[in-house]
């Protein structure tokens, strides 16, 4: 989640975790509290990347091959 380490944002990463929610922030430096990720949003490729990250820290899984649907 974006913004999770102040105001509405913490409160709201602090209330999923605590309901069994695994939890990683993203933001512009480290998350004491929280699995986190460094992110610069002024940068267009950086929610993809996210994601990408996400996906290593929960499933370890480093590469994710695209579905192609051929018609």
């Amino acid at each position: 989640m974006t913004g999770g380490r102040s105001g509405i944002g913490r409160a709201i990463a602090r209330r999923l975790r605590d309901e069994g929610a695994t939890v990683i922030t993203a933001q512009r430096g480290e998350d004491e509290d929280f699995e986190s990720t460094v992110a610069d949003f002024s940068n267009p490729h950086t929610p993809e990347q996210i994601v990408k990250e996400v996906i290593v820290q929960i499933t370890g899984i480093s590469y994710i091959n695209k579905m192609r649907k051929f018609i």
